[in-house]
């Protein structure tokens, strides 16, 4: 087996038992279920004549182990008095809105106490990163899946509205203040220059910043299956890679791609450096370079190793974090299941007209490929989202442009920002037409449990289209 090969499965069996883990409370049951399974894979691989797999079954052990040690570790370098009146000294690390008009901020206590929590607060004052601040509270442990959502962002604790005093402003690291101001700053410009529904709109394809978004608009996005678009996808971050490598190509192919790197990484942490945004740079990169190299395999690879680094960073993603299953699931969609489709209908691979084409079968490749997970984490799934994907991201990468324009106008004149704003409702206005409009038609399919043995049948059905069409039109070009 070439070393290939062998990084694939052995990230692969370890992935299985990080899986395996995330299901299990117990860490000595953990720890053996992971040496049951591994041991009967072992079991499967002599028997099947596949001896070579079989000591690649030990990362199954591996994977299991180190889900456990990394829950040690964070429970150990957590100290937080739960359920007891405490005073604190804490970092902002970020700041969000949410629909009661609220504030989220996750913080970073300083000594003696060590952890992180959210807090709710009131919507003013604001607060942002590199504020020093004084808690006066009693902080809680989240329970279910509260806690497990919290979990994988590293937050062990919530308080709701506790007392808070700002002490200082212009701590943490110079530069994450300055691009968390130039955020600010993008933001204060949109909403100067746009209509406030429009403004969080941009903001949001641009941003990833929903705080300012209606109830209602949600509804639409979610009705439509357009949520993504201001998520901050692997998608909107494809986009600003590609412009990037367009703007620094005359520095050269090599350069280009170290330049646009730099260009994404301080956009991330611009918009917060959140796990779901590295997670979209980090996929838009894979994207990006299995397209230009055109080779299935080495996404193969480059996908599994992607996920296996996050696991590796945090182990709790893998189970807990919807949209880290939903971004890896979309990708391998489009790279693996789409060729396939185009293969077995024999559809022209090239964009078509504003790249209609290439939208539509992207969104239903993706689409395909996250049906179980949407509707084991939410029961619903929108029908028509091909379609209004298909629609409304042709628009996407000129309102993205045109954004950006807008910000770096602003920073000249605010005059100038308005006349850029002129153009860009333009384009806002068509793409939050077509969701509002096949929001009220778009029908949705609902099931309210959708289990683990479907999800496997559905995904078996899915592999065995793609290998056997794989297969016969490798003979045809043969």
């Amino acid at each position: 087996m070439s070393l290939y090969d062998k990084a694939f499965w052995w990230c692969l069996f370890f992935l299985a038992g990080v899986l395996l883990a995330s299901f299990s409370g117990v860490r000595t049951v953990t720890v053996g279920y992971g040496v049951i399974a591994a041991v009967v894979s072992a079991a499967i691989f002599f028997f099947s004549g596949e001896k070579r797999f079989i000591p690649i079954s030990a990362a199954i052990i591996i994977g299991s182990s180190y889900y456990v040690f990394q829950g040690m570790l964070l429970e150990r370098n957590t100290k937080i008095p739960f359920d007891e009146k405490m005073v604190a000294r804490a970092l902002v690390m970020r700041s969000s809105l949410n629909f009661e008009g609220s504030q989220y901020l996750t913080v970073s206590l300083e000594d003696p106490l060590h952890g992180k929590i959210r807090i709710t607060v009131s919507r003013y004052p604001e607060y942002q990163y590199g504020d020093l601040v004084e808690i006066k509270g009693v902080p809680e442990r989240p329970f279910g899946t509260f806690a497990r959502y919290l979990g994988k962002e590293g937050i062990t604790g919530v308080m709701h509205f506790p007392e808070l005093r700002l002490i200082e402003t212009g701590k943490g690291f110079l530069i994450l203040r300055a691009l968390s101001h130039a955020k600010e700053f993008s933001e204060h410009a949109m909403r100067s220059a746009l209509p406030p529904e429009k403004a969080a709109f941009l903001a949001g394809i641009t941003l990833g910043e929903t705080g300012g978004f209606s109830r209602e608009f949600k509804k639409k996005l979610q009705a439509t299956g357009t949520s993504h678009i201001v998520a901050l996808s692997g998608y909107n971050i494809s986009v600003i890679l590609g412009a990037a490598f367009l703007f620094f190509g005359v520095l050269g192919r090599k350069r280009a791609i170290f330049a646009s790197g730099v260009t994404v990484c301080a956009f991330v942490v611009m918009t917060g450096a959140e796990a779901s945004v590295v997670r979209a740079a980090i996929m838009a990169g894979v994207v990006v370079l299995a397209e230009s190299s055109r080779r299935i395999y080495s996404f193969r690879n480059a996908i599994v190793v992607t996920a296996a680094i996050m696991v590796l960073i945090n182990p709790k993603v893998l189970a807990w974090d919807v949209g880290f299953q939903l971004s890896f699931a979309a990708m391998m969609g489009i790279v693996l299941l789409k060729p396939a489709i185009l293969a077995c209908f024999r559809i022209d691979p090239r964009p078509g007209f504003l790249g209609f084409r290439e939208n539509f079968f992207n969104t239903i490749s993706a689409e395909i490929a996250v049906l179980p997970i949407l509707l084991t984490s939410f029961g619903t799934f929108s029908v028509l989202g091909a379609v209004v994907n298909m629609l409304v991201l042709a628009a996407i990468p000129t309102a993205m442009a045109l954004g950006f324009v807008l910000v770096g106008s602003a920073l000249v004149s605010p005059y100038l920002a308005a006349v850029v704003g002129w153009g860009v409702e333009g384009v806002l206005d068509y793409a939050m037409w077509v969701i509002s409009f096949f929001s009220r038609l778009a029908p949705q399919i609902q099931i309210s449990e959708f289990g683990f043995v479907y999800t496997l049948i559905f995904y078996g059905g899915v592999a065995t289209f793609i290998f056997f069409v794989s297969r016969k039109h490798m003979i045809v070009k043969k």
